[in-house]
């Protein structure tokens, strides 16, 4: 993921989002934080899940 996606995704901080990625997994939840090379979604039940940038497949946001 280049640099100007990073900062992007950066300012949709509680923004809430869909992830797809390469290992066929889905999830939703709130951007929490974007760290070097990964991102924390905090899921509904509040579980942090960290999600390897490579492995992203695609973002959707969603309107809430």
């Amino acid at each position: 993921m280049n640099k100007s996606m990073q900062e992007a995704l950066s300012r949709l901080k509680f923004t809430h989002l869909n992830i797809s990625t390469t290992l066929n997994e889905n999830f939703y939840g709130q951007l929490d934080s974007l760290n070097e090379g990964s991102l924390v979604l905090k899921e509904a039940n509040d579980q942090l899940k960290i999600i390897n940038l490579d492995h992203i497949v695609s973002i959707t946001i969603l309107n809430k």
